[in-house]
């Protein structure tokens, strides 16, 4: 067996090393996990998983829920896939097909329609974050698309990556559609629990940021100079939401046993179909890719006469 190999176990250590040292030039500390395949060959802890309680509390924990920020991406990604292979949608349907309310000014006078797909590759050219007033208050669903149709689009769809908090969260939030119907309505983190939190065991995973910093088995950060975060001041649930809007683009709690689950699912190569996941259908092509080739033929003159070279 590879993880029981001296030179594997030996470079393991050298990691774990390492991340200790890492660890030390951090304000609070460092919960960490290591998997080779379908095999957890490490995980801890170092540091303080709460440099602000009294008496200090010990280093983290492997069982701890830590926000795992822009991480959510992934997990709204594997929402997408898993719906098409459910035949729920397909990748390149428009946005405003399960999200009727969309629309943005384009950037000048350009063409293309946003798809799920541009959504989840970032590449829609929608903005960053959300625009205002909802960049800085709870907003529901009706305001945030409100405030995007007065936005202005920063590329035209498909053009050029360009990173998008917003795009993330608006594609969540039409995956929630597009599992709907007029009579059984679900929520992204209903339906993100369902599909996928649950399939890969992941039971602790929360968008509840109240419910998990009073359940005390949150491991709570600070910031780069040692302040402490105020965590309950963002992902603020919106009016009748269990979460944040924004909630599919960096708002879920998960600690790093359940993160392991995610790792193996990505390492996984050839696994009978015990679980749902096991055969979504997540390495394909990012896009369709449409290459021009601009071919220029030499004239030269020969005798007095235009020759063209055909190429």
């Amino acid at each position: 067996q590879i993880v029981s190999d001296p030179s594997v176990q030996e470079a393991v250590s050298a990691v774990v090393q390492m991340l200790e040292d890492r660890a030390k030039l951090l304000p609070t500390g460092m919960v960490y996990t290591i998997v080779h395949n379908q095999t957890t060959l490490r995980h801890g802890g170092f540091g303080s998983r709460d440099i602000f309680s009294i008496p200090p509390s010990g280093p983290p924990r492997s069982t701890d829920l830590v926000r795992v920020a822009s991480i959510t991406k992934v997990f709204t990604d594997l929402l997408l896939y898993k719906l098409r292979d459910h035949h729920v949608l397909s990748l390149d349907d428009p946005l405003v097909k399960h999200m009727p309310g969309f629309g943005i000014v384009k950037a000048g006078r350009t063409k293309g329609v946003v798809t799920l797909r541009a959504l989840g590759d970032h590449l829609s050219g929608l903005p960053r974050e959300m625009p205002y007033p909802c960049s800085g208050v709870p907003c529901d669903e009706a305001r945030v698309l409100a405030a995007v149709r007065q936005a202005i689009a920063i590329l035209p769809p498909g053009r050029r990556f360009h990173y998008s908090n917003l795009g993330i969260t608006l594609l969540g939030r039409a995956l929630a559609h597009a599992a709907s119907n007029s009579s059984d309505q679900v929520s992204y983190e209903a339906l993100l629990r369902s599909e996928v939190l649950t399939p890969l065991g992941m039971a602790h995973a929360s968008f509840d940021t109240e419910a998990v910093l009073s359940s005390g088995e949150a491991a709570i950060g600070a910031s780069a100079d040692g302040a402490e975060l105020a965590l309950n001041a963002t992902c603020v649930a919106a009016p009748g939401a269990l979460g944040s809007y924004t909630a599919p683009a960096g708002c879920l709690w998960a600690s790093a046993t359940e993160m392991e689950e995610l790792l193996k699912l990505f390492l996984r190569v050839d696994r009978a179909a015990d679980r749902d996941l096991s055969l979504i259908h997540i390495s394909e092509p990012t896009r369709l890719l449409s290459i021009s080739y601009a071919v220029f033929c030499l004239k030269k003159k020969k005798k007095k006469k235009e020759q063209i070279i055909q190429c």
